[in-house]
């Protein structure tokens, strides 16, 4: 040490203190350098050393986004464990007087994604007002059945001996425990429904709005519903008012404003309000359609029209409902197609007619089949294994023991490649390989994956699917909805 810094040390120790923390600093700074590869040369080009940022982990499903609005504060140099404390202690005093939240159970299913799919097969998506019932989500989510019935309205039944029933509508994200059971599709905005052997009628959000007080019920037409209650058949608006009282032995189902009765062991038609409008001559009958219905007198089937007239002479083994202008007949096991004239338009010589769909109606000759046209042309060759009616403007076919689908030229657009398949609905069609289902667009893009044990086809953009014993909603793109 130098005599001037003895000196000072004798007359002023605080100062040698100073001196000696800065030359401690000093030499921490010159081993930092060293570790880091850091001259006075670089130092000043050099930013600062900082400590890395943190990691976060992404916001779990459900929870809200952390607001972005707010200042950054700087981070506390504090040591973890009280920062955590303070974090604790500062939650607590967050969540003081909120209702704490129920722990979500969370199915097999749900908690596992898709090998190679990650979440994006399987998004969650907020529920809002209709939030389901978590109750009955899980009932359903392992039901022993599951139906659809239009309007984006499915039915559940609890699997085992409980046998509860529920009810979810998909657009809405409701799913609910209700004491009845479906017991037909929805029909004018109504569907039949049976509690306790009684049977009445709900609408399209579930609600009854017709009491379960019937012996039977038909589904609503033309405004009107035939019923049955003490023997006695009833016709009731969708408010459930009376509007006639059948005096005959048997009620049906309106069509086209017209609904059959029989009296005496002949069958004629009613109006909605109760007026014979065809008295009874016919020994069997069929529904109207497109002006058109079929009966049957002396064990042969024609036609009449709304006002009970024959215009196609009974002379057929059987007739069915007209569609695009057509009728189907049969004679011998032989089916063919007829006009409103009665002329033959495709003599019965098919083992198979459908009826017509988008001006195409699919034919089988010798096991082969294809498709005519309103004229009765073959124009598409009967060359394909099976073939079902048009939907869309496409057929599902069968060729070499695989499913796809051809075009109204006849041309196999999808290829058969699939072990089995259903109509197109709403630009969706389910088709199965490998033991598994999932859907495809109409150019044969799959847009849902082939991962589902069960599926049912699409009504108001959502279907219903199975996969490892658990239920699921989805929508158009495959997210899961309930």
């Amino acid at each position: 040490m130098s005599i001037r810094k003895r000196i000072l040390l004798v007359l002023f120790p605080w100062a040698f203190m100073g001196l000696a923390a800065e030359e401690g600093a000093q030499k921490k700074a010159n081993v930092r350098r060293q570790a880091t590869g850091e001259t006075k040369e670089n130092k000043e080009g050099t930013a600062r050393h900082m400590r890395p940022p943190v990691r976060r982990s992404a916001p779990r499903s459900g929870e809200a986004p952390k607001s972005e609005g707010k200042p950054k504060v700087q981070e506390s140099r504090e040591p973890k464990e009280s920062r955590e404390n303070k974090e604790n202690k500062s939650q607590q005093r967050t969540n003081a007087g909120r209702r704490p939240q129920q722990p979500s159970r969370k199915s097999p299913a749900e908690s596992r994604p898709e090998a190679g799919q990650g979440e994006k097969n399987h998004p969650q998506k907020k529920i809002g007002r209709g939030a389901p019932d978590p109750n009955a989500v899980e009932t359903f989510r392992h039901a022993g059945e599951v139906s659809s019935w239009g309007n984006g309205f499915f039915t559940y039944t609890e699997a085992g001996n409980g046998r509860r029933h529920g009810i979810v509508l998909a657009a809405s994200r409701t799913v609910q425990e209700v004491p009845y059971h479906l017991s037909g599709t929805f029909s004018e905005g109504f569907a039949p429904v049976e509690d306790r052997n009684r049977f009445g009628f709900i609408n399209t959000e579930g609600k009854l709005v017709i009491a379960a007080q019937y012996d039977n019920v038909h589904p609503f037409e033309n405004g009107v519903a035939c019923v049955e209650k003490r023997g006695k058949r009833i016709w009731i608006d969708s408010s459930g008012k009376e509007v006639a009282h059948a005096l005959w032995d048997t009620g049906y189902t309106f069509s086209e404003g017209l609904a059959p009765f029989q009296r005496g062991g002949l069958y004629g038609f009613v109006n909605t309000e109760g007026e014979t409008v065809i008295e009874p001559a016919f020994d069997k009958t069929g529904r109207f359609h497109e002006g058109l219905c079929p009966i049957q007198q002396n064990r042969k089937w024609g036609y009449i029209d709304n006002h009970g007239k024959i215009v196609v002479v009974p002379d057929w083994d059987m007739t069915m409902e007209f569609t695009d202008g057509l009728g189907r007949i049969c004679v011998n096991n032989r089916y063919g197609l007829i006009d409103k004239h009665g002329k033959v338009v495709a003599e019965p010589q098919y083992e198979y007619v459908s009826s017509f769909s988008d001006g195409l109606s699919i034919v089988a000759h010798n096991g082969k089949y294809g498709a005519v046209d309103a004229n009765g042309w073959e124009t598409i060759e009967l060359k394909y294994e099976f073939a079902a009616p048009y939907s869309e403007g496409l057929a599902a076919v069968e060729a070499h023991g695989k499913r796809g689908y051809m075009d109204r030229k006849g041309d196999l657009v999808i290829d058969a490649v699939y072990d089995g398949c259903y109509a197109f609905s709403e630009e969706r069609a389910a088709v199965k390989l490998d033991g598994k289902w999932g859907f495809i667009n109409t150019v044969g893009k799959v847009v849902i994956p082939l991962i589902y044990d069960n599926v049912r086809e699409f009504t108001d953009g959502y279907t219903c699917a199975l996969k490892e014993g658990i239920w699921e909603i989805l929508d158009r793109d495959g997210n899961r909805i309930i």
